[in-house]
């Protein structure tokens, strides 16, 4: 199955769709940018788009030990990504300038949906084990909070 990405107006119109390529596992935008995960299997790359200007794509963001890759998010406050990597157990930090290379610390759990907070720390979904777990922006862990027992495999944690 292949997903394609609309983008509406305010009025609910389509005013753009991006090509029909692999499907997408994770979208999220910055400022101007718009950054788009896609693929079934390992792809090393995020798509970057410009939203200004009929959302033509830019460039990749590479990411060269990226595994499976199943959500993403990104930081104006550091300039990154971070991206939830479930064959790897672990979360990727990107520059988004590309300058730098990419980073990535052990979940230790399978990561799901990743969401940032307005201190700026990573809050990590972690379906099977249904716990959410909290990290600063290089990776160290500040702590883990165990859903209740009616949480059946929460795909995503809200930012608080």
């Amino acid at each position: 199955m292949v997903i394609t990405l609309y983008v509406f107006d305010t009025a609910g119109f389509v005013i753009q769709t991006l090509a029909e390529k692999e499907p997408i596992r994770g979208v999220t935008a910055l400022k101007n940018r718009l950054y788009l995960l896609r693929g079934n299997v390992s792809s090393h790359q995020i798509e970057v788009y410009d939203v200004c200007y009929s959302y033509r794509f830019l460039r990749y963001l590479n990411v060269p030990a990226l595994g499976f890759a199943f959500d993403i998010a990104v930081c104006g406050c550091y300039h990154c990504a971070y991206i939830s990597d479930t064959s790897n157990q672990c979360v990727h930090r990107a520059p988004l300038s590309g300058s730098r290379i990419a980073r990535q610390w052990p979940v230790d759990d399978v990561p799901t949906g990743l969401s940032l907070t307005v201190k700026h720390t990573v809050l990590v979904t972690c379906r099977e084990v249904v716990t959410i777990k909290e990290y600063t922006t290089h990776g160290e862990l500040l702590r883990e909070i165990e859903l209740q027992e009616d949480v059946i495999s929460p795909w995503h944690s809200p930012a608080v």
